[in-house]
């Protein structure tokens, strides 16, 4: 029996929890007490609620209202979730954005609207890539989206409609070896397709930075890809996975301050081309 006593005449959520021999009270999601006893069969048992098993009928002075009772021993987190929210279900997810509102209740996300900050990514991909739900990583161009690979710490992204562009901002490890980790525009490509892009301003915060286009067969860290673009120590290079999980190789070409990239997939063959001038091939 716990000791607290309540007394300031407003409603309470009293939960009582039996797990095995184990028993547990929690006023308002605060547990409050728990004991140990043998474990009784409630079967052909009445089973009452506001009045303890005794002849005397005597009980509390006060309401009951929203009484539930559970099929299984409700967990801390649990319990302290029904205590602060109403009308929602611990393993639901009301805004189907995958996470569950008992994680977004614990990781201080809205369970109510799956991207808070309307950047073009749910709450779950937020935290799966690593960034903030509640800051805005950016804006793209209609049809595209931004998609982070593998380990990324943060980055942002920013459309400019006069100049049709995109600037990526991105803090993560590399393109390079086993797994990758960076982040791109994105969009589906039918299997035979052409990728051009011009690339300017590169700013080479880094000898292993890198900038360009790609084309990827899943989103996945270790996933086949052929990519071609600028690295700040060697230039122009071809990076390619072949098979999913092996590691990547690179050939190396030539550097200028502005270039035309184009990654051509025909027939499940990749051709890369880097040029002054578009189109030059």
């Amino acid at each position: 029996v716990s000791p607290n006593v309540v007394t300031d005449n407003s409603w309470k959520y009293v939960t009582c929890v039996r797990s095995g021999e184990n028993g547990f009270l929690y006023i308002d999601g605060v547990k409050v007490a728990e004991d140990q006893g043998a474990v009784v069969s409630l079967t052909g048992a009445n089973t009452l609620f506001g009045l303890n098993n005794l002849t005397d009928g005597s009980g509390y002075n006060g309401l009951l209202d929203e009484l539930r009772i559970y099929h299984k021993a409700l967990s801390a987190e649990e319990i302290e979730f029904y205590a602060n929210i109403r009308g929602y279900e611990f393993d639901g997810d009301a805004d189907g954005d995958g996470l569950t509102n008992g994680e977004e209740y614990f990781g201080s996300t809205d369970m109510t609207e799956a991207d808070i900050d309307g950047d073009g990514l749910n709450d779950k991909q937020e935290l799966e890539y690593g960034t903030n739900p509640s800051v805005h990583n950016g804006n793209v161009k209609e049809g595209f989206e931004v998609r982070a690979v593998g380990a990324v710490s943060d980055y942002s992204v920013e459309y400019d409609q006069v100049s049709d562009s995109h600037s990526i901002s991105v803090k993560s490890d590399d393109i390079w070896g086993y797994n990758d980790s960076f982040v791109f525009v994105a969009k589906p490509l039918v299997k035979n397709s052409r990728l051009t892009v011009k690339l300017t301003d590169f700013a080479q915060n880094n000898r292993w930075c890198k900038a360009g286009v790609m084309i990827r067969d899943s989103y996945e860290a270790n996933s086949e890809h052929a990519w071609v673009g600028i690295t700040s120590s060697v230039g122009t290079q071809l990076i390619r996975r072949d098979v999913k999980g092996d590691r990547s190789f690179a050939i190396a070409g030539y550097s200028k301050p502005e270039i035309w990239l184009t990654l051509i997939n025909h027939n499940d063959k990749v051709k890369a081309y880097v040029s002054d001038v578009m189109d030059g091939g």
